[in-house]
């Protein structure tokens, strides 16, 4: 039994006298476990059980809770520093899976009553990443009132901090836009030459303002720094320490889409501590050619700075902004080479004839996502005075940034006889070569689009006898043929006299008559808007000197060498070319766009003399038309295959 003697009631009195009021005074903060405050490793501070209410840990006695984490090992927390004047009381408990904080049922870990009489002292041994919640009472009603159950009293612990689990900037812990997340620098270890312990944590850019906040809630001086692209970066990007007032930091930067930031917070000085750390990013402003209605003009010679940050995308796609531009009838590339920012694409179109507004009819003028790296770079005929829009966008939906568009045009790209009022005369047994590749569309031909085909033009006289220009072995391209007779310098003044699309292979063949005097218009042409370099013969019963037959031979040859049958065409997924050779050699075959791009080619080794089936997958061919060159030993065809979606 305890008793108590006239000096301990002498020294009770005096210590009531010296709280006065606050000893009778409202509950203190932390009269609850929900309130519990947390002890550091080291630390004292003081404490009451004066106006205290007792919970269901505390056998009826008033009681005041305490909480310790992030330490690992021995753990002790004492009031033995305290001068005895009540009979005290410690418990620790510890949550489980099925036993919430400060729920009713927390399992007891270790207890005290009279380690440092009649004060309280415990001792265990705690786990790197769990909670403890210490309640502090006296040793409750039913013990004898000698002592009284309630008091003041200093608290300190002894124990080592364990290491945040993103103590290294290798363990970051990822975060990204609108997080906010708790944490704690006790226990870490200093990191870039900072004598303050530090943690890690990693967000993504997004192309827009970032801002790293630590204005929340924080028990210490605190600071926070940004690094870019790696934990080996040592270059400070922004770092700041009391910029939220008071002791706490925030930064702010212009991000990069696709580059990840690595936050180290720490604090001023040696200071460490618990803090709450927020990412936000400010929406971005709306670029102003963020819609096709709106897109900006630019010409030959510009390089302009744009951004996809704070576009919207149309059709779920990727943010976009848009670009105008008027033909120049050279051919022109559009580029965003050289802005190494994000993973960019971009998509040309022309407006149909007449058109004047988005929403008007488009015609595909080419596309690109990685032209040089991850940019995209886009050449394309732009026809004197045809209307293109220009679209940036990304690869996929998360991809934006900022680059810098530049547009360059040919200056002497177009041939001198782009139009029937420029053609090229041209007699019988004539030999021209000559190139497409920068021809403008030519409405007189009307065929086989209704824009017609970017043609060049010659001029035959009319003798009476009979013509047969051709292209056959003289392009690897599919080329046209068309011959007009009238005045080009009249409205509808041409009148077709022949056509010819796939004569020999590939390239084509017209026979016609003439009329003495008249003027004959010989177009060289292309299937689909083909382009390309080309031979033009011309033949014909008044030529002096009969042409070689050399072309024609080679086609000859060709059949006689080996039969080709490509099926199914049109086919969706794989085309088989069954073969019948004739004469053994080795065999190639070539898959080509309609601009004479290779898309793919299949070394065949020695084909021997009878049945052969060569499959070909379409596996990331989009649908379209497309050519085949399988060629046996000397001998060659050709023909297009045409690609389902």
């Amino acid at each position: 039994m305890k008793t108590i003697t006239k000096t301990h009631l002498c020294l009770i009195i005096s210590l009531l006298l010296l709280w006065g009021q606050s000893a009778f005074g409202q509950a203190p903060a932390n009269d609850q476990c929900a309130n519990a405050i947390d002890l550091t490793c080291g630390g004292t501070q003081n404490g009451t059980t004066f106006g205290a209410t007792p919970s269901s840990y505390s056998n009826s006695s008033p009681d005041v809770w305490y909480r310790i984490s992030n330490v690992s090992g021995p753990v002790t927390v004492s009031l033995c520093g305290t001068t005895p004047t009540w009979d005290s009381y410690i418990r620790v408990y510890k949550p489980g899976p099925f036993n919430p904080a400060c729920g009713t049922t927390m399992p007891l870990v270790v207890q005290d009553d009279d380690y440092c009489f009649p004060l309280s002292r415990v001792t265990w041994n705690a786990t790197a990443g769990d909670v403890y919640y210490i309640c502090v009472s006296g040793v409750g009603a039913a013990n004898p009132p000698n002592w009284p159950t309630v008091g003041n009293f200093q608290i300190s612990t002894q124990c080592t901090p364990a290491a945040p689990s993103n103590d290294a900037c290798a363990n970051a812990v990822s975060l990204y836009c609108g997080n906010t997340v708790s944490g704690s620098t006790v226990g870490a270890a200093p990191d870039m030459g900072f004598s303050a312990p530090g943690v890690w944590y990693s967000v993504p850019g997004n192309g827009g303002t970032m801002v790293a906040s630590l204005c929340g809630p924080s028990n210490y001086d605190n600071a926070i720094v940004v690094v870019q692209g790696s934990c080996q970066n040592t270059a400070i990007l922004v770092s700041d320490d009391n910029s939220c007032g008071g002791t706490s930091a925030t930064v702010s930067w212009a991000s990069t889409a696709g580059i990840t930031y690595y936050i180290l917070v720490n604090g001023a000085g040696t200071a460490s501590g618990n803090f709450e750390l927020n990412i936000s990013c400010p929406m971005p402003q709306t670029p102003p050619n963020d819609f096709c209605n709106n897109a900006t003009l630019v010409d030959c010679g510009t390089s302009i700075h744009g951004t996809t940050i704070g576009a919207t995308g149309p059709y779920n796609s990727s943010p976009d902004v848009w670009y105008t531009f008027t033909g120049t009838g050279t051919n022109v590339t559009a580029s965003l080479c050289g802005s190494n920012n994000y993973d960019s694409y971009m998509h040309v179109t022309r407006l149909a004839p007449g058109s004047v507004t988005c929403v008007d009819p488009q015609w595909g003028a080419g596309s690109n996502d990685n032209a040089c790296g991850l940019d995209a770079e886009v050449t394309f005929l732009a026809e004197l005075g045809v209307t293109y829009l220009i679209r940036v966008t990304g690869a996929t939906i998360p991809d934006v940034g900022n680059f810098t568009l530049t547009i360059t045009c040919d200056t002497d790209c177009v041939p001198s006889n782009d139009e029937c009022k420029n053609a090229i005369p041209v007699v019988c047994g004539g030999d021209y070569t000559g190139n497409t590749r920068c021809a403008t569309a030519d409405l007189e031909t009307g065929m086989p689009y209704p824009n017609g085909t970017r043609g060049v033009w010659y001029t035959l006289q009319g003798t009476g006898g009979t013509f047969t220009a051709q292209t056959c072995g003289g392009a690897s391209w599919d080329t046209y043929l068309y011959v007009y007779s009238g005045d080009c310098n009249e409205f509808l003044g041409l009148t077709l006299e022949a056509l010819n699309d796939d004569y020999c292979g590939l390239q084509s063949l017209v026979t016609f008559a003439t009329v003495p005097g008249v003027t004959y218009y010989i177009v060289v042409g292309g299937y689909h808007n083909a382009t390309g370099l080309y031979n033009l013969k011309v033949t014909g019963s008044d030529c002096e000197e009969k042409p070689k037959k050399t072309d024609e031979t080679q086609y000859t040859g060709a059949a006689k060498a080996f039969q080709l049958v490509p099926a199914p065409n049109p086919s969706t997924t794989y085309v088989d070319f069954n073969i019948s050779v004739v004469k053994p050699g080795s065999g190639n075959l070539r898959i080509l766009d309609l601009a004479g791009h290779l898309v793919a080619e299949q070394d065949l080794g020695v084909m021997e003399e009878g049945l052969h089936t060569v499959r070909h997958e379409w596996q990331g061919v989009p649908a379209g038309i497309y050519l085949y060159e399988m060629r046996v030993g000397e001998s060659q065809l050709n023909g297009k295959l045409q690609v389902l979606r």
